[in-house]
């Protein structure tokens, strides 16, 4: 079953923002301690939200990954660097260890879509990692 892991939510300036959730009352966390492209505003229960500045993804090496045929995943990481601010992505989740399900529904209807596996070490230095299927609904 697949749920809303959290909302992207597209920002200018990283620090100015969380400085201003943080006036609101809103706890926020950075992604990572050395030099952070989003945050966090996570809640007491359902979907949390992510501060976005950039996706810290450096040209040549998307470049690069263009090269290796990842078109579809360069595409999404520009959309989210180049978004004018706000809302511009919804990321779904499940507990499932593989995502073949998925991948197919999206396949039968003939939509496109990437894999990327990842990962990071957040602040308290906690590894994470995932795997992320994009689906990009802004693209059809």
């Amino acid at each position: 079953m697949l749920r809303v892991s959290h909302i992207i939510y597209k920002v200018d300036h990283l620090q100015q923002a969380v400085e201003d959730f943080r006036r609101r009352g809103f706890e926020v966390e950075y992604g990572t301690k050395r030099r952070p492209y989003n945050a966090l505003i996570y809640f007491s229960e359902g979907p949390y939200l992510e501060l976005l500045a950039s996706t810290g993804m450096p040209k040549p090496l998307k470049r690069l990954l263009r090269f290796f045929g990842k078109d579809a995943m360069v595409d999404r990481l520009d959309y989210w660097d180049s978004h004018g601010g706000g809302p511009c992505g919804l990321a779904l989740e499940t507990l499932k260890k593989d995502l073949n399900e998925e991948r197919k529904v999206l396949e039968r209807q003939g939509l496109g879509y990437f894999l990327m596996k990842s990962g990071r070490s957040d602040t308290k230095g906690r590894k994470l990692r995932f795997t992320g299927l994009f689906y990009d609904l802004f693209q059809y």
